[in-house]
């Protein structure tokens, strides 16, 4: 990560294996546009459900679960801006590419990204966004024990040819029973999709 000028980072992460390179993971510009606005762009993961949107580093258990790894969106370019309504309520707004490349990828097949968030930690500080800029005048400890509730929605504008959203198992060399013409797995890829849930985190656990 890189503070590259005024408000504004960049973040890189290239994979490699046994010394040989493997593509880029991720490689975004992120610009806190302002106190309550916060906008990325480049080749990142859409944030969808509170498991996936969770830095492998900082998951309590050894792996995500099977069906979050079928589910969750690959990493691909694109956009998303994020911010405060209230003191409590936060959004999500994305627009992705479908292209899963291991490189940057093209601009193909998207899908969009929302989300909405109610930080219950937060709403019984008084003054709040004033706290958070007074560094003479600590929060208390009750925002080290964060409680978030989440609903995200994917919308899957490029539905078939869209190879950065999951898709149903579709078994290889299966047969239409209507048509006996072979299924082509990319047509099962999901359109609609959604995530809810509550997250719980303590400064000491």
């Amino acid at each position: 990560r890189l503070k590259a000028f005024y408000n504004t980072t960049v973040e890189a992460d290239v994979e490699f294996r046994d010394d040989r390179y493997e593509g880029i993971n991720d490689l975004k510009i992120r610009n806190h546009f302002n106190s309550e606005t916060w906008i990325s762009a480049g080749k990142m993961k859409a944030p969808f459900s509170g498991e996936w949107a969770t830095h492998s580093s900082d998951l309590k258990v050894y792996d995500r679960s099977p069906l979050v790894a079928q589910l969750h969106p690959r990493r691909s370019i694109g956009a998303l801006i994020e911010g405060q309504i209230s003191d409590t309520w936060g959004y999500q707004v994305g627009l992705f590419s479908g292209d899963d490349h291991r490189e940057l990828g093209a601009l193909s097949d998207p899908f969009w990204f929302f989300g909405l968030n109610y930080d219950f930690s937060k709403q019984e500080i008084p003054n709040l966004k004033e706290r958070l800029r007074d560094k003479k005048n600590p929060l208390p400890n009750q925002l080290t024990n964060r409680e978030r509730w989440y609903l995200h929605y994917i919308y899957n504008q490029g539905a078939g040819g869209s190879g950065a959203i999951g898709a149903s198992r579709v078994a290889q060399g299966a047969i239409s029973r209507n048509s006996g013409n072979p299924l082509d797995p990319s047509a099962f890829r999901y359109r609609h999709m959604v995530a809810t849930g509550l997250q719980f985190e303590q400064d000491q656990f």
